[in-house]
């Protein structure tokens, strides 16, 4: 077989795995020279020096090169392609068993990753994360992306989603001093001090978790991914909860929204309701709840006599994930969880506070 021949087949195999015109170049010219400096590389294939080093991180994000940053010149060097190979073979099988099965559950629901690597593309995904949200998100992240993101934090708070803001870094004694900012814009926050990673989890069906350089812009090489699952956003949220939210200090609480207020989730209806009681505020609550030792969906209506929750300090719930309302209904009481519920009397499918 002709070298030209080879070589036109292998780009053609080579485009079926998505890699571009200019990074098949690349990467050929780098096969070529087993190892070489950028310089070299762009001498080899005609193009920028600064233009190799974006096909470059392209080629090592998928595997095929690795690159030196110990040396200077930075090296380049070309994987051995039947490595590179048997690790694209080994992903493939492992997504497939992993789809395969998730299909087998749901096929309703599918599983969704994106890893990210640039600040902007992180911002833009949480914008549009935020501006998704019905009912409540889950935020963690500096004093600058709290700043960029207001506007949008602002619009889901007009649209009564109930946002839970973690401030990290920044002054304590800045924060406290200047509350007003977060007027319009969350419903409950706390600030800690340490740079923590950042978290976005929204309505228990898509989240993000990344580095607090990235969001910083402090390290642009950090990464952050992207989950849509609805599993995978509640461990995502439990850990968010149990590990960062109880660090912080709560610095700032909404009032509470005019009722009624109807809500599918339980735990944004348990913070409405939690801030509904801190003002001593009677309230009741009407639910299309499922018992727990039965399967047929009912109406419950009873006054809020006691507000299971983690967020609003003082706490009340004795895991991350417990959140409810005990009702008073004629001579009983009876608690209404929601989704998972294990503890209580009731599943809620919805839930309406009112005066």
């Amino acid at each position: 077989m002709s070298q030209s021949k080879q070589r036109s087949q292998i780009i053609e195999q080579l485009e079926r795995l998505d890699l571009s015109d200019k990074e098949i170049e690349t990467y050929l010219e780098i096969l070529d020279l087993g190892k070489g400096t950028a310089s070299e590389i762009a001498d080899n294939a005609d193009i920028s020096r600064r233009y190799v080093y974006s096909l470059v991180e392209e080629l090592e994000d998928h595997g095929f090169v690795k690159v030196h940053d110990y040396t200077e010149p930075r090296i380049i060097e070309s994987r051995p392609p039947l490595e590179v190979i048997d690790e694209i073979v080994g992903d493939l099988e492992a997504v497939g068993d992993l789809l395969s099965r998730r299909y087998d559950e749901n096929p309703d629901e599918m599983i969704t990753f994106d890893v990210i690597k640039s600040r902007q593309t992180a911002l833009k995904q949480l914008r549009g994360m935020i501006g998704d949200a019905e009912e409540e998100l889950f935020l963690v992240a500096p004093k600058s992306t709290f700043d960029e993101l207001r506007p949008a934090l602002s619009e889901a708070i007009d649209r009564d989603v109930s946002i839970y803001l973690l401030k990290t870094a920044g002054n304590r004694q800045d924060l406290i001093e200047n509350t007003e900012q977060y007027e319009g814009a969350a419903t409950v926050v706390r600030h800690w001090g340490e740079p923590t990673p950042f978290v976005l989890a929204r309505d228990n069906r898509a989240g993000m978790i990344g580095d607090h350089d990235l969001i910083a812009g402090s390290r642009p090489e950090a990464d952050s991914i992207s989950v849509v699952e609805r599993r995978l956003t509640t461990a995502l949220f439990g850990s968010y909860v149990s590990g960062f939210w109880q660090m912080g200090e709560e610095i700032y609480l909404a009032p509470p929204r005019d009722l009624p207020l109807t809500y599918h989730q339980i735990r944004p209806a348990a913070i409405q309701a939690i801030l509904h009681v801190a003002r001593d505020q009677p309230i009741k609550a009407t639910a299309t709840a499922v018992p727990l030792n039965g399967n047929r969906k009912r109406k419950i209506t009873g006054d809020v006599v006691e507000v299971i929750q983690g967020l609003v300090a003082p706490t009340t719930n004795d895991f991350p994930l417990e959140y409810g309302l005990k009702l008073q209904i004629g001579a009983d009481e009876v608690r209404v969880g929601g989704e998972g519920a294990f503890l209580e009397d009731y599943r809620a499918l919805d839930i309406t506070l009112h005066e």
